[in-house]
């Protein structure tokens, strides 16, 4: 092994988390899309409560607890059978952490 083995591994774990982060992001803004042009009713859709629930259990496993935190009060809310207005303010919270976590990573230098 290198000297510069670890540096090289948690360069990949970064860009790996990087990724992740990106690929969520997208994801619960579409959900929070869909969510938002729902007149009224609930969030009871299955696709929905799937896609959270990921999100529930992928936070922690990529070092992202409080993606998982947030992710559970809206999986939470979707089996309290809160309205839409609840919903959409816990994909806010969760689009907020994704956002502060993405701030939080190192930038990426390409040469």
């Amino acid at each position: 092994m290198t000297a510069h083995a670890p540096d090289a591994r948690e360069a990949r774990l970064a860009a790996l988390r990087r990724r992740y982060l990106d690929t969520v992001l997208e994801n619960v803004q579409r959900l929070h899309s869909d969510l938002r042009g729902r007149s009224g009713g609930d969030g009871h859709d299955n696709a929905f409560r799937l896609a959270v629930h990921s999100l529930k259990g992928s936070g922690g496993a990529y070092g992202f607890p409080e993606i998982t935190q947030r992710a559970a009060v809206v999986e939470q809310d979707l089996l309290d059978g809160r309205d839409v207005t609840t919903l959409v303010h816990g994909l806010d919270e969760l689009l907020a952490s994704i956002q502060g976590a993405q701030r939080g990573l190192p930038v990426e230098v390409t040469s």
